[in-house]
């Protein structure tokens, strides 16, 4: 008789062989396209060739949640207080272009790596959905301003919205406001239930120096036009620095999920950000956020992927400087 740990190899090594066999077989076009674009690449100038990518300048401290997980922060700047919440396997380093931004436009910032990733350590609990809205809500409470701004990329962007859903939910005073949330590339809801596999054949084909071609060509397909390779790179490495276990913890509770019901209560404004290339978070995935909430709305960019604050630093340090600022900032 299989075993279930025998079963859950096998399966896994299944849907690796499937994933592998759909990039060899089904996605021949694209995987001739992104070579192109690789040679393309690697013959045009690269502007942050040989910068070191973070990690950021500033004060680091951790903040306790209730089930022992520590979570690293660092604070820099002064000013009105923006909570930077980092996408799955990232970590506070890749705002590494956004935050020295901020800080110079009179901002503080306050980035914190996600329970599992960076420095911060993974707690007891189960990760779900409402327990990385938990942990955010957390950071915020520990930051000692009257009020805050919140933006979040990705699996960022969900911790935003489901801190956004609890504090609707449970009610109750806090002595920290949210003004805003600030969404980048992301989503309300799980389309993920079946692309497990495919995140665990990307944290393979990352990990093997040997396909090095190969990970830069799936990585590039989460940028729009023509990135510079040292951004591909980058998402590379940091990725692949996320322990397995944190990675897929938090993989798992992203792909059963919808926030949409709960955001429908939600009053507070949400201005979404998202790339019309985005080939992880789609556009109509993004349009779901807007449709749900009654005070969201919407800005495009039409030569953007998924990686906003690698790929869109203006556009990203913009949004979040005229949120704060109370100037207008998007159309639904």
């Amino acid at each position: 008789m299989e075993t279930p740990s025998a079963s859950t190899a096998g399966h896994r090594h299944r849907g690796l062989r499937a994933v592998a066999g759909t990039l060899a077989v089904g996605t021949t076009i694209g995987v001739i396209d992104a070579r192109r674009r690789l040679r393309h690449l690697l013959r045009t100038p690269d502007p942050w060739a040989g910068r070191v990518l973070g990690p950021l300048d500033g004060d680091y401290t951790t903040v306790s949640t209730s089930d022992g997980a520590e979570l690293g922060v660092v604070t820099a700047g002064e000013g009105p207080t923006v909570v930077l919440s980092h996408g799955l396997t990232a970590a506070t380093r890749y705002w590494t272009l956004v935050a020295p931004r901020l800080v110079e436009r009179g901002l503080k910032v306050v980035a914190y790596d996600q329970r599992g990733h960076g420095g911060s350590t993974q707690g007891t609990a189960e990760v779900t959905v409402d327990l990385l809205g938990s942990d955010l809500d957390t950071v915020i409470e520990s930051t000692g301003a009257d009020d805050v701004t919140v933006v979040g990329h990705s699996m960022g962007g969900v911790s935003c919205l489901s801190m956004l859903a609890r504090r609707q939910t449970l009610g109750g005073r806090h002595a920290t406001k949210v003004s805003a949330a600030v969404v980048l590339a992301s989503l309300a809801r799980s389309p993920w239930e079946t692309r497990l596999a495919d995140f665990e054949f990307a944290r393979w084909l990352y990990g093997r120096p040997r396909n090095r071609a190969l990970a830069r060509l799936v990585a590039m397909r989460t940028f729009g036009e023509d990135p510079p390779l040292s951004l591909v790179d980058f998402t590379i490495e940091i990725f692949s620095s996320t322990p397995p276990s944190a990675a897929l913890a938090a993989a798992r509770a992203l792909a059963h999920f919808d926030l949409r019901p709960a955001l429908a209560a939600v009053d507070t404004p949400i201005h979404v950000l998202a790339g019309r290339l985005d080939r992880l978070t789609r556009p109509a995935i993004n349009q779901e956020i807007v449709d749900a909430a009654p005070r969201a709305d919407i800005s495009w960019l039409p030569r953007a992927g998924h990686q906003l604050p690698l790929e869109a630093v203006d556009e990203v340090v913009g949004l979040i400087t005229r949120t704060v600022t109370g100037d207008s900032v998007g159309a639904r």
